[in-house]
């Protein structure tokens, strides 16, 4: 996702592996090489990118409160729920 940093005026949807799930992701090339996945930092970027940008995020639960990303839920079914990340 740190790839996308640059863009502004854009729409961006992510979904990254699910907090509290394996929490892994694959380097593109194999799923044999899996990495784990760094929540805290992703939210961080989200916020940075809510500036200039719309920012959704597939996610079960918000980030936690102590990152200071502030987030509005805009769709739920089941236990899956789309997060708008607010820009301060």
């Amino acid at each position: 996702y740190t790839n996308y940093s640059n863009m502004k005026h854009a729409i961006i949807y992510c979904d990254p592996p699910y907090a509290g799930g394996e929490q892994k992701y694959s380097d593109g090339v194999s799923f044999k090489n899996r990495m784990n996945f760094d929540s805290d930092a992703f939210w961080l970027w989200t916020k940075k990118m809510s500036k200039h940008n719309i920012v959704i995020v597939s996610e079960y639960n918000p980030p936690k409160k102590s990152l200071g990303v502030k987030v509005k839920k805009i769709f739920e079914k089941g236990k899956e729920r789309l997060y708008l990340v607010l820009s301060d």
